[in-house]
């Protein structure tokens, strides 16, 4: 759900954006059952964006701050089965419009470069880098079994070892 106010103090064109998401994704079949497995995302954002004077009036500047958070239960689809993580992230974006018409555009062009930042997570708690092996079972030669292993690692926050 998004919500954009796009003349935020009626002067000047000075955008304000509030967006909202929930996603819960199970092995249920069907709506009403509860599943045994789930994968939830949610997050919320909030924006802030102008209108440039120079280099001309078509140009626009745009930043936005977010939150994401995620919840697995034993979901084998990522490398990391259980656990929650969060995301925080700040965006920006420089654009050109000169689009005459959003919906059916005759003439215009648009352009937009935008650059969304992190921070590691080591700036907000202790961090521990556990190994974990990914072995591989093959068929062999008359039904014997042969394992293919490696060793990978995963970063995950220090309350999760």
């Amino acid at each position: 759900m998004n919500f954009t106010e796009p003349w935020l103090g009626g002067k000047k064109p000075n955008s304000f954006t509030l967006g909202l998401f929930y996603s819960n994704e199970t092995n249920a079949y069907y709506a009403w059952q509860s599943g045994t497995k789930h994968f939830r995302t949610m997050g919320v954002s909030v924006g802030w964006g102008r209108r440039l004077k120079w280099p001309d009036r078509n140009f626009s500047l745009y930043h936005e701050f977010s939150y994401q958070a995620y919840n697995l239960k034993d979901w084998t689809s990522f490398i990391v089965e259980n656990g929650t993580s969060n995301i925080i992230a700040l965006k920006t974006v420089f654009s050109r419009n000169t689009v005459d018409s959003p919906i059916y555009p005759r003439t215009g062009s648009e352009f937009s470069v935008s650059l969304a930042l992190t921070p590691p997570t080591r700036c907000f708690r202790k961090i521990s880098i556990i190994p974990i092996p990914i072995c591989r079972i093959v068929n062999g030669i008359n039904g014997s079994n042969i394992i293919n292993g490696a060793q990978s690692a995963v970063v995950l926050p220090a309350d999760q070892q």
